[in-house]
């Protein structure tokens, strides 16, 4: 049964739809308004499509474990075509592929999860399994050529019970032997969310008027209100401001692009705050859906000469430039959510990406992001009150020589049973300290993080902080969870990285690896750093890890921490509950 949302929903749409008629009827000159509606209207009112995420398990024909790393891609089974035609966007990696590596070598040795949507109740799929050709790089996909067997299968969507194993019918398989663990499949249109945050309901669109469509190039100062559409690669070569209460929902494809000196100001409170996010249904959205912000600054970084940005219109920025240079970004109570997208292959956006920028960030959440939540090359930052939420790649990702601090922040994966397929390596923090061991007169990224609950989905390869490359780092104040490795401090590009740590508490069950330069041998332990956390630290993850239930419940989390963790003072700590009531947690 829909809530409220989804019947607000529903009557905006029919009312815009109404006044696109009215418009087309009695003007035949061009209108931007109209065509904003129209083009929201064709994300909102799309035929039904069904989103999938199924973890399985590969094995040998025999049903031992895997010998060898495979491989597998996803396509329809269909006698005329080898190409997944029926699958209108996959989400298997955070490249965007089609394919998966299955490892032979990792704790879930064979386990794998698939994100997919399909556009019938009803498709027939293939997985195709292949190992690594002789001579080939075990790390390229491409290599992956040999053929070793396949499984087939209908997928047969139930949309009264969207965790029903018989959802996969008629498997047989070929070389391998398959075992499904878990599906679920959403209907698009179909959510319903009780309780939603002030976030929520105007991410979810029912505070939007008629989208303002933004495309091309920003040449004059504006002022951003109501709702916004994003086409295409929109630059800003003048100041933008955001009023708050906006939510501008970027279409597949879209990005923002602040250039120069030129600054985003978006400031928004708690009772009324900013969103972006995508243009598609409430309850069909995705990690990837758009490009999210990207700012490219005056700042320094590490670079002795001018690097590319991502994106599909790559911009030059840092190189020679060693000064902090002009703020261009200043966001306060905005959530950033969906965003990422893949423009070219292994080429993702973030959903806030930072390029030799000086950004001032309090009460930012990054939700549900393809590719990093927040990251940045080179300049400086000040951030506060931040939130990480269900990204599939790195929480906090800095590189590059960035300067400065942040104060009570949060990081929290989801299960990949979510959706989207977690990266190879989704750490908390991924910190790089310089670009090609170039330091240009800049100095490696020098950053103090204090106050901080970085929670992990136990992903295999994950790691609470990754800290490489002469990157200078002090940490204090802080846990982090349920990931494999706590901290991993290392060297690389001939640099020597360092780490001051001061009452931070992990799961027993992390290791951690201490080996600051590359002329280290012998690994050791890291000081100031305690391994005795068995039970999650945090008083509510509001079901999202423990039931999997994605954030799709009455209750949200309470990420202060426990009495037996509470010595480690956390993300809460003078800032108690700052997350509460405007972020927003709902998987899709």
């Amino acid at each position: 049964m829909k809530n409220s949302i989804q019947i607000k929903i529903q009557a905006l749409l029919v009312s815009l739809a109404m006044l696109v008629l009215v418009i087309n009827c009695h003007e035949k000159k061009k209108d931007n308004s109209s065509l904003a509606i129209g083009a929201l209207l064709l994300n909102q009112a799309a035929a039904p499509t069904w989103s999938v995420t199924m973890t399985a398990t590969l094995r040998e024909a025999s049903g031992a474990n895997l010998a060898a790393t495979n491989v597998v891609t996803l396509t329809n089974n269909t006698a005329t075509t080898t190409t997944a035609t029926d699958i209108k966007q996959s989400l298997v990696l955070s490249s965007g592929a089609t394919n998966v590596q299955v490892f032979a070598s990792t704790a879930a040795v064979g386990v794998f999860t698939i994100s997919f949507t399909v556009s019938s109740a009803s498709t027939p799929l293939r997985l195709a399994y292949t190992t690594l050709a002789a001579g080939g790089n075990a790390d390229t996909v491409a290599n992956y050529t040999v053929d070793a067997g396949s499984s087939t299968f209908t997928l047969i969507a139930n949309d009264s019970d969207t965790t029903n194993l018989a959802q996969v019918s008629g498997l047989t398989s070929t070389g391998k032997t398959l075992t499904v663990s878990s599906i679920r499949t959403v209907k698009s249109g179909s959510y319903s969310l009780p309780n939603p945050t002030v976030g929520e309901t105007l991410c979810d669109g029912t505070n939007a008027s008629t989208p303002t469509v933004k495309s091309g190039t920003i040449s004059a100062a504006e002022t951003w209100s109501g709702a916004i559409l994003l086409q295409g690669t929109v630059v800003a070569d003048a100041p933008i401001t955001v009023t708050a209460g906006t939510v501008i929902f970027g279409s597949r494809g879209s990005s923002l692009f602040i250039r120069g000196a030129n600054k985003l100001t978006a400031i928004g409170t708690a009772s009324n705050p900013i969103c972006w996010t995508s243009s598609s249904k409430p309850g069909s959205r995705q990690p990837g859906d758009w490009g999210g912000i990207v700012t490219v600054g005056n700042s320094g970084t590490t670079r002795a000469t001018a690097g590319s940005t991502e994106g599909t219109t790559p911009l030059s920025y840092g190189g020679g430039t060693t000064t902090p240079g002009t703020n261009n970004l200043e966001l306060a109570y905005n959530i950033v959510e969906f965003g990422g997208n893949e423009v070219a292959p292994g080429d993702e956006l973030n959903n806030i990406s930072m390029y030799a920028s000086n950004s001032i960030l309090n009460y930012v959440q990054a939700h549900r992001g393809l590719d990093d939540q927040f990251e940045a090359w080179g300049g400086q930052i000040t951030w506060s009150k931040m939130v990480a939420t269900g990204g599939l790649d790195d929480d906090y990702d800095l590189d590059e020589g960035v300067k400065g601090t942040i104060t009570n922040a949060i990081g929290h994966k989801y299960p990949s049973s979510c959706g989207g397929t977690v990266s190879t390596d989704p750490n908390g923090l991924e910190w790089d300290g310089v670009n090609s061991g170039s330091i240009n007169g800049y100095g490696a990224t020098t950053v103090t993080l204090n106050k901080f609950v970085l929670i992990g989905a136990g992903t295999t390869a994950g790691k609470g902080a990754m800290l490489r490359e002469g990157t200078q780092a002090t940490l204090t104040n802080g846990v982090f969870y349920d990931y494999t490795q706590g901290i991993d401090l290392r060297g690389g590009n001939s640099q020597t990285s360092a780490l001051t740590a001061t009452n931070v508490r992990m799961n027993s069950s992390a290791s951690n690896f201490n080996a600051p330069s590359s002329s280290t041998t012998t690994a050791s332990e890291l000081t100031g750093v305690t391994r005795d956390l068995t039970a999650l630290p945090i008083v509510s993850d509001a079901g999202i890890n423990t039931e999997s239930n994605c954030g799709f419940t009455a209750t949200k989390p309470d990420y202060t921490l426990t009495s037996t963790a509470a010595s480690a003072l956390g993300a809460g700590d003078g800032a108690t509950n700052f997350w509460s009531g405007w972020t927003v947690y709902r998987g899709r």
